[in-house]
């Protein structure tokens, strides 16, 4: 269930990477967007 989860969040961090050029980590982002903070 875990794993399930960890996979639909990088799955999610990889679209939000698609959509949006920054210099942050993808570890950064899923942090960000997993405690609701959209302001990337």
């Amino acid at each position: 269930m875990a794993e399930e989860k960890l996979k639909n969040l990088i799955e999610q961090g990889e679209k939000i990477l698609s959509y949006e050029k920054h210099d942050r980590s993808i570890e950064e982002i899923l942090i960000d967007y997993y405690k609701g903070e959209r302001n990337v």
